[in-house]
């Protein structure tokens, strides 16, 4: 009997050990029980976009109103956005620039296209025409002649003919504005051979016409509103009048800044951005007077109430470049024998930046 009872007792205590370690059902949910919540699943990390690298550059500008959308892309950060620590170099004059991109002492740069420009490039001066940087366009005449008030008045010079054999200053030979000249002389007949040319800076052409040293000169903006203001010469006519959408002025990179894609894009980028800000104030009278206020923080410019009076410099907002123009232009200098060193213009164009830039962006509204 004992032997039964302990084998009674080995055979129940397995079956005791199951049931003890068995999961005890789950009651069914009562009528008034509420619901179980799911369990919230932890969110996804956050992952911080990666910096772009940082890179410090110069950009040589000469304080002109065409200079404005690198201008606006400082102030408004857009550079840096881009990752780039930007420094303005001021040139006193364009003609500079070529060279020191050349040195690489400055990385971007720009200005007016002239024989010294294309003969520096054939020296062994490396760039790359990259985008717009100044058009004369319907409307946009920021450069052209203006006439001697009292030539006007008395009805000594009515057209274009009236001015052969008169004294006409313009700022230097050989450059866009001489090619201008010529064109609206042309217009009348004659051409710049048909005057008494005399070259001066600019700002001393105002001067000049209220001592009557000369009765006509080539004017860029604010040159064109100073002499009305003093009631010493006419704006009569613009550049768009002769050249619809004029290329005056192009932006530059140096050979080593053009072999960097990447790089090169980015800066391309900031710069439309400000050309389109500059568009939206120019064109559709959005934040005007900040716009200005940017612009003349840097450009030689520096009254605001002359930027709503004088003719602005059109800024494309693609920064498409007039290729005809520019062709143009350089077979004026070319045929005239200003061109020591003969080249295709368009192997220093470089569109790529551009049409990166704007693919990034997309097309801009005109």
């Amino acid at each position: 009997m004992r032997l039964v009872a302990c084998l009674g007792r080995l055979l129940v205590a397995p079956t005791l050990l199951l049931a003890a370690c068995a999961a005890p059902a789950t009651p069914a949910p009562s009528a008034t029980s509420p619901p179980v919540a799911a369990t919230a699943q932890p969110a996804a990390p956050t992952v911080a976009p990666t910096p772009l690298p940082r890179v410090s550059l110069k950009t040589a500008v000469i304080g002109s109103p065409s200079d404005a959308g690198l201008y606006i892309a400082e102030e408004r950060g857009y550079f840096r956005e881009q990752g780039i620590d930007n420094e303005f170099v001021f040139f006193d004059t364009g003609a500079r620039i070529p060279p020191a991109l050349g040195t690489e002492q400055v990385q971007v740069g720009g200005g007016a296209l002239s024989a010294g420009f294309f003969n520096a490039v054939g020296q062994n001066i490396r760039l790359k025409v990259v985008a717009d940087k100044g058009l004369v366009a319907n409307g946009w005449g920021f450069e052209g002649l203006m006439v001697r008030k009292d030539l006007l008045d008395s009805g000594q010079v009515r057209t274009v003919a009236d001015l052969r054999g008169r004294k006409v200053a313009h700022a230097a030979e050989a450059n866009g504005t001489h090619w201008m000249l010529d064109l609206i002389m042309r217009s009348g007949g004659l051409s710049d051979r048909d005057l008494d040319l005399v070259t001066m800076p600019f700002p001393d052409m105002v001067s000049a016409l209220g001592n009557r040293s000369i009765e006509a000169a080539m004017y860029l903006e604010p040159n064109g509103v100073r002499a009305e203001d003093l009631g010493v010469g006419v704006r009569w006519i613009s550049g768009d009048q002769v050249y619809p959408n004029f290329q005056l002025a192009t932006l530059w990179y140096s050979e080593s800044f053009a072999q960097q894609p990447d790089l090169g894009r980015r800066f391309m980028v900031a710069y439309l951005r400000g050309i389109r800000d500059y568009n939206d104030a120019f064109v559709r009278n959005r934040n005007r007077d900040e716009v200005v206020a940017m612009i003349a923080k840097h450009a030689t410019v520096k009254d605001p109430e002359l930027y709503t009076r004088m003719r602005a410099p059109k800024l494309h907002p693609d920064g498409l470049f007039n290729l005809d123009s520019y062709r143009d232009e350089y077979q004026w200098y070319l045929d005239r024998g200003y061109i020591r060193n003969p080249l295709d213009p368009m192997s220093i164009v470089d569109d790529s930046f551009r049409q990166a830039a704007v693919a990034e962006l997309g097309a801009a509204a005109e």
